[in-house]
Order: C-alpha cells, then structure tokens, then sequence
C-alpha cells in the first residue's frame, strides 16, 4: 500500500509540474502584444525580437546625429568670427576693388590685444585699413589709438575722435576696424607712420602702451600712368627734373625689366622700341615720373625725368634696390 501511494504521488506531481511549464510558456508567448510602447531608454533600430509586425520596430533616430545642437537661444551655435580665423580679418567689400594686400601686416600686438593692417592702393591715396582685436574674454576699456603720419602726407582718419586719434571701447573677443587715407604730392626717401595704442584693463587706472611705426616706400605712392609711347614724347620734354643712373643687374633682357618696373616700383610699362623700354608713372595722380632704360652687357641704363625734383632723387635712390 505505501508502495502505490508513493507510485500515484509521484505521478501527479510530475502532471502538475507539466502543465505548470505550458502555462508559462503561452504566458510568455502573448507577453508582449505588438502596440506595446518600448522606453525610450531601451529603443533600437533593429525589430523586437519574437514580433513580426513593422509596427513593433523601434523608430531609428541616426539623423539626428548630423543635425547641430540649437544655442540656449534657439539660434543656431555658429562660431565667433574673429576668433574662429585666429583673429585674421579679410579687406571690405567697399576696397576690394581697388589694388590692395592679401595679408594683413602685424601693426602691434601683446597678451590682450592685438593690431593689424592692410594697405589700399587707390588712384590718389594710400589707404591704410586697420584692425583692432580683443583677444581677452573681459572688456578692454579707453581703447586710444593715436596716429602720427610723415610729415609729407596729409591723413584723413574715419571716425576719429580728433585728428589722428581714435577712442574705442572694445568689448570681450571682439574687433573694430578704422580706416586713415594718405594722401600728397610731395614725399620723402624715408616716410614712417607712426603711432601709440594704450588701453586700460579691468579696474586698472594706469594704461597699458604699444609703440609702433609703419614703413611707407616709394611703390606705395607711385601709381601707373597709362600712357601711350607718343603721349610718352610730349610729355618727355616738359618733365625738366632728370638723373642718370647705372646699375648692376641680373636681368637679361628688357621683358625682365618691364615686369620688374610693373610689379616692383608700380608704374606703367609703356613700350619696348628696339633694346629700348619707357615706363611710366605718377605721384598719387600728380608730379609726373618717366623712365627710358637699356640694358646693355649686364648694365641698366636707366634715365629718370619727372616734374618734381624730390620725385627724381627718391626714383633714382630707390630704384638700385629692385632693378638690380
């Protein structure tokens, strides 16, 4: 009698036990419905395993990853201008069309601030145009910007406060642009534009001073007279101002001098007769500058008539340096 007891015991056990498991195993087979809604913490691209229907996929969010996070503004991030170039600055629109430098020159610079310049060409002025930048992220206060030009050229400053001096407040990682136009008809073998920029920094009384001079050189006056070779004739006779010079040069023939007169002493290269070349030029639109050259066995002979006898001697003392 224990004997079957035990035997029916065990029997029934096992039974429950088996129903038990199938149970749980159609549980687990209708668990997850296909509307059921995944977290948002457990969404992937790829199907919920065990479902069929598309509707059960988890939407993909990889485009967000080449969209560029808003700014606290709702505006988008964009960088700062000045400081995303390294504080460079290109040349306005508004002296893009005149001859002008492609780099900036570097006018004076320290830990906070730092100045910089292009030159403008224009047909009766040299235009300088400068650039102011903060490279602080507080506030640089009485900003002062004080101009002394050479003697021989009168400046023209754009929004100055008086004559050739500039007062700013520059604030954090910021630039300002000023502009001063040169403009004469006499010059010097020697010009320099000199200057001071002082500044005051946080509670600081006493200002902070940069010193700073700008060479000018004789191309920087002379622009091309556009002449032709009989126009060149009449106007040989009346330029009463005149030197001779000869250099040593390496240039082996007049096309080399032509493109040298052009590019280096910026006066019009008028034409090549036989082993002869004239060029021509003025100062800023005014005093008259003509050149006759020959070349001959490694010899320059260059002939300098103008209408001004300071434009003759700084031609003849100038030239040797770029047509040697």
């Amino acid at each position: 009698f224990q004997c079957v007891c035990f035997f029916v015991s065990t029997y029934f056990s096992s039974v429950f036990d088996l129903l038990g498991s199938l149970d749980m195993s159609s549980l687990s087979m209708t668990a997850t419905p296909s509307s059921t809604v995944v977290p948002t913490s457990q969404t992937s691209s790829k199907p919920v395993s065990g479902s069929t229907s598309p509707s059960s996929q988890a939407p993909s969010f990889n485009f967000l990853s080449s969209a560029s996070p808003p700014s606290s503004s709702g505006q988008s991030a964009l960088p700062d201008p000045i400081m995303a170039t390294g504080g460079t600055a290109c040349i306005p629109d508004e002296f893009a069309r005149f001859p002008h430098s492609t780099k900036e020159e570097d006018v004076c610079a320290d830990l906070a601030v730092r100045a910089t310049a292009h030159r403008v060409w224009q047909p009766d002025a040299l235009v300088f145009v400068f650039y102011l930048f903060n490279q602080r992220s507080s506030a640089l206060n009485d900003v002062t910007t004080q101009l002394e030009p050479p003697s021989c050229l009168q400046a023209q400053l754009t929004n100055a406060s008086s004559p050739c001096i500039w007062k700013d407040q520059l604030e954090a990682s910021s630039m300002i642009r000023h502009t001063v136009s040169l403009t004469g008809k006499t010059l010097a073998k020697t010009m320099l534009m000199r200057g001071e920029l002082s500044y005051r920094e946080g509670s600081s009384l006493a200002p902070k001073r940069q010193f700073f001079s700008i060479t000018i050189q004789l191309p920087d006056l002379l622009r091309p007279l556009l002449v032709n070779t009989q126009d060149f004739g009449a106007r040989w006779g009346s330029a009463t101002q005149e030197h001779k010079l000869k250099i040593t040069t390496s240039m082996s023939n007049l096309g080399n001098y032509m493109e040298r007169v052009k590019s280096k002493l910026n006066v019009h290269p008028v034409e090549i007769i036989g082993q002869e070349a004239i060029a021509a030029g003025t100062l800023l639109g005014g005093p008259v500058c003509l050149l006759h050259a020959k070349l001959v066995s490694g010899t320059l002979e260059l002939w300098v008539k103008t209408t001004s006898s300071l434009l003759a001697e700084c031609v003849s003392h100038f030239a040797p340096t770029v047509l040697h």
